[in-house]
């Protein structure tokens, strides 16, 4: 009973590809019973009726053999024919017919050819009649055997009480036909035996369609259970619980299904993760820029109207507050340039104008342009390059290359204390190029080195100047040109930043 109440408890009705996997599986099933069954029952019938025939055939001619050493054999004084009362003899012996029959198993006639008479057993007396005053059909299959052939045939019905299948078979005296003997089995027994193999045959396969069809329930829960289970994750991550399994380990394509799934399931929890962690740089963000801009735009806007209201009328104060409008104008224009920047370097959609340059000019000049900044902190930029200078060739954005280096060389000067150097290697390899941009600063947390890359991310030690894009377009320029960059850090110690380019693109 919990057998039952658990599978209708999983079917529930609402299964529709369970019902749809038990009824095709179960007309496929039927539609096989059937067609087996049929061909079965035809090679059955056919074969009973043949070995049937095969049967009475041999009997027949077992009897015929035994008449031709016996009855019609002169030497046999059993056999031999004895005198009616008109000193005649008789041409078969009257006695001995029934033996013959139950001998025999079958309803016996005996034909003499010379005389054409049948002697057969009537009501317990044994009658004479020619094989001359039956139909044609029967009278052929008599004729047949007397030619010395053995036929089977069912044109004797009407002269039997049942319906019954002949057999004749001829009787030879010193190679001679002298007479035929003819076997009548009734059908009866044939149409017993296939009713009870037809009975059996039905029964057998309604039995196997039972035991089919219990089976196919069962296999069919098997297939839709890990289905059913794969639904249920999948409407779980719908909901956002991500931490749900499908708890499939079969090893088949459901197996494979429910393995996708699950990795599914890891995909959406990390991206949910990146997306609360994005979703958090985004506001901070918001906040930073709206700080970043609004400091800039009230210091502009009170100068501009200290100006305007005649508040500042010394030189030098007036001086002073033009170089300050300046500087947070230029300000304001480099945040709105990177974020410009960005912005179009992760459009698919912008174009990138590449074409024939030496890196070392590139790093060369981003270096000219850093060195004033860089003496502000004493700071000492270190370049070499050991092959040849003519051999760095490259194909690429000359500026965008250049703005690429500027910003690390940039970002190295920020968090490198002052009198210390910044060490810049330029490498000819194999199958690339490799620039290593090392600093002497405060060095990266090793749980940041990950994100460094990533926009609006500043780092919680050292110098927070700028917005956090400046490495983000440095990657983003990378990717355009099929860089490889790389970060290694020592807190403390130092960083060395990396990029790989390829020689051929």
């Amino acid at each position: 009973m919990k057998f039952l109440k658990k599978i209708k408890y999983n079917i529930k009705f609402k299964n529709k590809f369970f019902i749809k996997l038990v009824f095709y599986f179960g007309i496929s099933l039927l539609l096989f019973s059937i067609s087996t069954g049929s061909l079965f029952a035809y090679m059955f019938i056919r074969n009973t009726v043949n070995l049937n025939k095969k049967n009475l055939e041999l009997r027949a001619l077992k009897l015929s053999e035994t008449l031709s050493r016996t009855w019609f054999s002169e030497n046999d004084p059993i056999g031999h024919p004895p005198e009616n009362g008109n000193g005649k003899k008789e041409p078969f012996p009257r006695r001995n017919m029934r033996i013959i029959e139950d001998i025999a198993m079958a309803e016996v006639w005996i034909i003499e050819a010379e005389t054409g008479l049948i002697i057969q057993e009537k009501k317990n007396k044994v009658s004479h009649d020619s094989y001359l005053t039956l139909p044609p059909n029967a009278e052929e299959a008599i004729y047949t055997a007397l030619n010395g052939n053995l036929n089977t045939t069912e044109n004797f019905n009407e002269f039997l009480e049942k319906k019954s299948m002949t057999t004749a078979a001829p009787v030879f005296k010193n190679g001679e036909v002298i007479g035929a003997v003819l076997l009548h089995s009734p059908m009866e027994n044939i149409s017993s035996a296939l009713n009870n193999g037809i009975y059996t045959l039905v029964l057998s396969i309604l039995l196997a369609l039972l035991l089919a069809g219990i089976s196919s329930i069962l296999f069919s829960l098997s297939f839709t259970k890990p289905l059913n289970k794969i639904k249920n994750t999948a409407l779980k991550l719908a909901e956002g619980n991500y931490d749900a399994k499908t708890d499939v380990t079969q090893d088949d394509e459901i197996g494979d299904l429910a393995k996708a799934m699950d990795f599914l399931a890891i995909k959406l929890y990390k991206s949910s993760k990146e997306s609360e962690r994005f979703e958090k740089m985004r506001n901070d963000f918001i906040t930073n820029i709206s700080h970043e801009l609004r400091t800039p735009v009230t210091v502009i806007r009170g100068s501009i109207e200290a100006i305007c209201d005649g508040i500042v009328t010394d030189e030098n104060t007036l001086e002073n507050f033009h170089r300050q409008i300046l500087s947070d104008s230029i300000h304001l224009q480099n945040l709105v340039n990177d974020l410009i920047d960005l912005n179009k370097l992760q459009n698919s959609d912008f174009s990138i104008k590449k074409s024939g340059i030496n890196l070392f000019d590139v790093v060369n000049n981003a270096i000219r342009s850093m060195n004033q900044l860089a003496s502000r902190k004493n700071i000492t930029i270190n370049f070499s390059a050991p092959e040849d200078t003519a051999n760095y060739l490259f194909t690429g954005d000359y500026q965008r290359i250049r703005q690429m280096i500027i910003i690390i060389i940039d970002n190295a000067i920020k968090f490198s204390p002052e009198g210390r150097s910044i060490d810049i290697v330029l490498k000819n390899g194999k199958n690339c190029y490799t620039l290593d941009i090392s600093d002497q600063g405060t060095g990266i947390p090793e749980e940041e080195l990950e994100k460094i890359f990533d926009r609006f991310h500043k780092s919680d030690s050292g110098n927070n100047d700028g917005m956090g894009l400046g490495l983000a377009i440095a990657k983003q320029i990378a990717i355009r040109h099929n860089i490889i960059p790389s970060v290694k850090s020592i807190l403390n110690s130092g960083t060395t930043f990396s990029f790989e380019f390829p020689k051929k693109i």
